[in-house]
């Protein structure tokens, strides 16, 4: 087996489960959709279909050259990036919102993942976090909600928080205002 935090690992499981990741990514745009506004960085984008009707107001990052593949096919008009979430090309403050959906889990240590979703943002960050649902095919911890609350909320003020229906099971929304 890959190190389930490699780049072959991400790029073999874009190859052979994008139907599937498909399926999760359109559920998650039915929930986060409503939180998006302005300039929207992805951290951890996968195959970008978050972004597929904002244009050039997108821009992604991932390890996986497939799943940034699949997202320009999404979008064409994005700023896509094969790279590390945790250190990324995009200017201080360059977001209205920033994503984190279904990656924070994916870190044994994701401080810095979170801080660096704080230093790209000037509104909003959006994370789902996985609440009872998965395996553990790699680090995957679950998240109750009071610990998301207790652990994000230095990020800024937590604005909205809840369990959500996904087809792996539920997830935690976090939705938070950044100062």
């Amino acid at each position: 087996m890959n190190d389930p935090n490699s780049k072959e690992h991400w790029d073999e499981k874009w190859e052979t489960s994008s139907d599937s990741y498909l399926a999760d990514h359109q559920v998650m745009y039915s929930v986060v959709r409503p939180f998006m506004k302005g300039q929207v960085i992805d951290l951890g984008c996968g195959n970008g279909f978050i972004g597929h009707d904002i244009g050039e107001r997108y821009a992604g990052i991932d390890l996986s050259e497939e799943g940034i593949k699949q997202a320009k096919g999404y979008n064409s008009k994005a700023n896509l990036v094969v790279g590390d979430a945790r250190n990324t090309p995009f200017a201080d403050r360059s977001a209205d919102t920033v994503l984190l959906l279904a990656v924070v889990e994916h870190f044994l240590n994701y401080n810095a993942i979170l801080l660096e979703a704080q230093r790209l943002c000037r509104g909003r960050i959006i994370m789902t976090l996985p609440y009872h649902s998965r395996g553990s095919e790699h680090y995957h911890p679950h998240f109750s909600i009071q610990k998301v609350v207790n652990t994000m909320s230095y990020l800024g003020e937590i604005v909205e928080y809840r369990l959500v229906a996904h087809p792996k099971g539920k997830w935690v929304l976090v939705v938070i205002e950044v100062e």
